[in-house]
């Protein structure tokens, strides 16, 4: 059964019921380096698994978030499609390219390095990802580009955006998320920890529920809103 209700009561009152907040059903030895820390995989994974439409995500680098939405759409009760965007690089010169930076700051990440270098680049290491967890088949397409600029679906019942890193950026974005969020539909954004730019995005997104996840989880950096209908 699809429990939209559930999402509503977990999120109520500007707050994380964490009692209502259910655990991410995979296995903690599958999820990659990354930045998304348990509490937002555990959103990510309720959201997922209770939402009643189709999902996307915007900037999955090497599939933390993914994994906790894939596994969501596996362990949901409806069918629902599932599409991820990244612009996958594959050397330093074409980081460099898109991103305009002069890759000084990781040249000494192994991480970052080996995964950019390796086949297909960060998207073929975020591929490969989700299929030793065994959740591929839950991921519908997997593109490479500017999310600005590639083909989507015309509507989205949850939309996970991790490129909202500074006012530029959610001015360049939030536009182009509002019309794709269909109403009632959930908008999670990584590194939107309070208003400072929550009062950005909420320019464009009218929003009826808004938490900050920093308030609950001091390591913890989401904006979950959800669009008025």
């Amino acid at each position: 059964m699809i429990d939209t209700v559930m999402i509503d009561t977990i999120f109520a009152n500007g707050g994380i019921d964490f009692g209502k907040l259910e655990g991410c059903s995979v296995d903690g030895r599958f999820f990659p380096h990354g930045w998304t820390n348990g509490t937002e995989v555990n959103v990510l994974y309720n959201i997922a698994k209770n939402i009643a439409g189709d999902i996307l995500e915007i900037g999955p680098w090497l599939g933390r978030s993914t994994l906790a939405i894939a596994a969501g759409v596996r362990d949901a009760s409806n069918a629902k499609s599932f599409d991820t965007i990244d612009y996958g690089p594959t050397s330093i010169a074409e980081w460099k390219e898109l991103f305009d930076n002069d890759f000084s700051e990781f040249v000494d990440d192994d991480e970052i390095v080996r995964n950019i270098h390796c086949t297909g680049g960060s998207m073929g290491a975020l591929i490969e990802n989700i299929r030793r967890a065994g959740l591929l088949k839950y991921v519908t397409t997997f593109i490479r580009g500017n999310f600005l600029h590639v083909p989507k679906r015309d509507r989205y019942s949850m939309i996970f955006c991790d490129t909202l890193h500074d006012e530029k950026e959610v001015r360049s974005y939030s536009a182009a998320i509002n019309t794709l969020l269909a109403p009632g539909g959930w908008l999670v954004c990584d590194d939107v920890p309070n208003e400072t730019l929550g009062a950005i995005v909420k320019e464009y997104v009218d929003c009826d529920i808004v938490v900050y996840s920093r308030a609950f989880d001091p390591y913890s950096k989401f904006m979950i809103a959800r669009k008025a209908a």
